[in-house]
């Protein structure tokens, strides 16, 4: 039984073509990518509509961008139970989080770029820019809040204030879609790994998330 109900991604980067299903939106930290045309090319965002674990894969192939660049990031949204969701507010799932993109760095490092090591790190993506995805785990920063800000820019950002759900912004956006593929893959199935290690005790009532994250997770 999957514990993820919904899933949605943002895409970051630049289509050489619009799409007639969803439009490119404006994103003023997404520059023009490499190999995108300036007089007929797209660049900026697209969120995907709220689709499953079943048909997000199909989805992103058919989306994906054409050219990507070193401020492009992949965020990735999860709407799971009350009770799942307060599993996930946890330090022990974050280093578990930690560890297995750890681990996948290691299996794929040949085929992946230095952003995903530096965003990993915490790092910013180059020299002239800012971190975008910063390792520290503060979800009583992210919960309640209504809309975005910069506690958002965190490798989990625990967003159900203001979409009901967790993203991880980890992710860059890469330049290969079968690494794409792969990545979100894998994260689909972290987040079940964890969860089925970790289930949430259906016979205790949900305790507010507001005094979970308040005690030591």
């Amino acid at each position: 039984m999957s514990h993820i109900i919904e899933i949605g991604v943002e895409l970051e980067g630049g289509w050489r073509e619009e799409f007639e299903d969803i439009t490119i939106l404006g994103d003023g930290s997404v520059r023009k990518p490499s190999g995108i045309d300036s007089e007929t090319g797209h660049w900026g965002e697209i969120p995907s509509p709220v689709l499953t674990t079943s048909t997000i894969l199909p989805w992103l192939a058919a989306h994906y961008p054409d050219g990507v660049g070193p401020s492009c990031g992949f965020h990735i949204h999860i709407s799971l139970s009350k009770g799942d969701y307060q599993q996930l507010i946890s330090m022990k799932f974050y280093h578990f989080f930690l560890k297995k993109w750890e681990e996948w760095g290691e299996v794929n490092r040949r085929d992946l770029p230095d952003t995903f090591f530096r965003r990993l790190a915490g790092q910013p993506a180059s020299a002239s820019s800012s971190a975008y995805a910063d390792r520290v785990w503060i979800p009583f920063q992210q919960l309640y809040v209504k809309g975005k800000g910069d506690a958002r820019r965190c490798h989990l950002n625990y967003c159900y204030g203001l979409h009901k759900t967790i993203e991880c912004r980890l992710l860059p956006m890469f330049e290969d879609k079968e690494i794409g593929l792969r990545a979100l893959s894998y994260y689909i199935n972290m987040v079940e790994e964890y969860l089925d290690a970790h289930p949430f005790d259906k016979d205790k009532p949900i305790v507010e998330t507001r005094v979970v994250i308040g005690g030591k997770g």
